[in-house]
Order: C-alpha cells, then sequence, then structure tokens
C-alpha cells in the first residue's frame, strides 16, 4: 500500500480507498491500461533517418543506386529502436527503375527502313562514272545512254537482281519509277533488254518504247488530281461538305497516251447522309475521253 495525493483537496491517502475520508473525492488508481498510446508523430520519429535518405533518393533517378547502398546498409544495422519500412520501400522502387532502365536500353533498334516510292522531295544522289554498274567508265556510258534515249533518267539505286550464264539483271530506280528490270550481256557489258511492269522498253538493239509511255510523273498526278477534284465537286449535291480522298488512295495508270485517274469523295446527299462516291477520269491529248462515276459512264 502507498500514499497519494487526493486530486482534489491535496491531502495524502491510501491507494487502496475508494474515496477520499477528507472530501469524499472518488479515488481512481493508475491503471496500465490507461497509457495512451504512440501517436503518430512518434512513430514517425521513429522511423530510421537513413532509409528517409534512401527513400528520396530513389526518385532522383541519377541518385537510385545510392539510395538502394544506404537502404541495404540501414537494413543491415538491425537497429530494433528504429522502424525501416523508408529503407525497404527504397529498396522496392530503386528495383523497379533498374529494371525499367535496362530494358530501355536493351531494346532492339528499328532498322530504316527503305523506301519503295519516290517523293517530290527526293533528290537522286549524284554518282561518279562507273560506279552504277560496277564497270569501267567507257561501259557504263554505253548503258546509260540506253537508258537515256529510253528515258530513263535521275537514276536513285541499281540492285543486282540475278547472275546467268550469259546475261545479268538489274533492278533500276529513278526518281519517280521502281523496278525496272535490266538484262546486261555478261561478255560485252551492253543492254540485252530493258523492261517495265510486261512492256518492252529496250530489245533487240532498238528502243520499243518509252519509259515515261508507261507511267505519270509526280507533276501529272498533281495537275490531273485538280482537274479531278473540280469535275467530281460540280457535280455534288452539297459541294460544300466534299471530302476527297488523301493523296495515298488516289491511282494512277497511264497506257497508250491515255492517262487514268481514280479515286473518291465522302459529300452529303439530299437527306444530310454522308455518302461516298467512286470515279474514274480518262484523258489523252488533254481531253478527257472518260468520265465514270459509282460505275456509270458520265460522257455519252
Amino acid at each position: 500500500m502507498s500514499l497519494i495525493k487526493c486530486r482534489d483537496c491535496g491531502k495524502e491517502i491510501s491507494d487502496q480507498a475508494g474515496s477520499c475520508p477528507n472530501c469524499g473525492c472518488p479515488v481512481q488508481p493508475f491503471s496500465p491500461e490507461s497509457k495512451p498510446e504512440p501517436t503518430t508523430k512518434k512513430a514517425i520519429l521513429k522511423e530510421s533517418g537513413m532509409g528517409v535518405v534512401a527513400l528520396l533518393m530513389s526518385f532522383t533517378g541519377c541518385l537510385t543506386l545510392i539510395g538502394l547502398i544506404l537502404a541495404i546498409i540501414d537494413l543491415i544495422k538491425k537497429d530494433k529502436t528504429k522502424s525501416h519500412t523508408c529503407s525497404k520501400v527504397a529498396i522496392v522502387i530503386c528495383i523497379i527503375f533498374t529494371i525499367i532502365g535496362f530494358i530501355i536500353v536493351n531494346l532492339p533498334k528499328i532498322p530504316e527502313m527503305e523506301s519503295t516510292g519516290a517523293t517530290i522531295s527526293e533528290e537522286p544522289t549524284p554518282q561518279p562514272r562507273g560506279t552504277w554498274f560496277e564497270f569501267s567508265p567507257e561501259e557504263e556510258d554505253a548503258i546509260l545512254t540506253v537508258f537515256i534515249e529510253c528515258d530513263i533518267n535521275d537514276l536513285k539505286s541499281v540492285k543486282l537482281f540475278s547472275t546467268g550464264e550469259d546475261q545479268t539483271s538489274y533492278y533500276v530506280s529513278t526518281s519517280q519509277v521502281n523496278n525496272i528490270v535490266v538484262w546486261i550481256d555478261n561478255d560485252s557489258k551492253k543492254v540485252n533488254s530493258i523492261y517495265f511492269n510486261d512492256y518492252d522498253i529496250y530489245l533487240d538493239g532498238e528502243v520499243k518504247s518509252k519509259i515515261t509511255d508507261y507511267y505519270m510523273t509526280d507533276d501529272q498526278k498533281a495537275g490531273f488530281r485538280v482537274i479531278a477534284e473540280e469535275l467530281v465537286t460540280k457535280m455534288l449535291v452539297s459541294p460544300s461538305t466534299a471530302k476527297f480522298a488523301p493523296t495515298g488512295d488516289w491511282r494512277y495508270g497511264k497506257e497508250e497516251g491515255v492517262y487514268i485517274i481514280q479515286g473518291y469523295v465522302d459529300s452529303q446527299n439530299s437527306f444530310s447522309a454522308m455518302i461516298r462516291t467512286e470515279f474514274q477520269i480518262s484523258f489523252k491529248d488533254d481531253k478527257m475521253t472518260s468520265f465514270i462515276v459509282d460505275g456509270i459512264e458520265q460522257i455519252k
């Protein structure tokens, strides 16, 4: 038994008494269960300082590795008087960042794809004599002379296709057209034949046709596309709503002097619904020879 002071009158009384014999104030002895729980603030103060620093460094990128080392050291110390939650979180974050960095660094590079078509902005790279076919300058000059006679100009590339016993074939590309097939004699290094889309351009030492007879230049495509849009727009119910196909969706052809242009346009009909109209227009000698809209010829 021990003496305590009454909280009301201040006189000493027994801690076993139910109330103060002097003033009658009830006695509430201290109970271990009444001890207040530690606040969140005190819990934070017990966190390891090194762990907090490691956690902050784990987010900085360049100091992530240092943060990882500090976190590991903090855990190795095994200081039971402090919490090491920050160190554990820092280690997890550092591992995640390390894995992400490793993946990014080791991603395979996507090789640049070689363009198979020509664009207006592309300019053929000038080549010195004797480098297109790896022949002598005189032999190559003779080949280029045949090219000029066939309207094959502005060379962009020459690639070996196949080698036979008597002759070798090459794929030739210009700034306007690709896949011109050229056969050259293995002994004389002279042009035997030139083909383009199954058409004979050069055969048996003679020019059979010009390469320009079978394709349109970029300027011609642009000019005919403008004319086609003007013609089609005039026959639409709602011209102001017209949306023509992107440049890549237009189709062009040329055969025996006839230029053929195909495309489509989306526009509103009389019910304000968007519909698609397909068309094909043909020109020869600067005159329109055919105008087909949705399969119906408009020129009678």
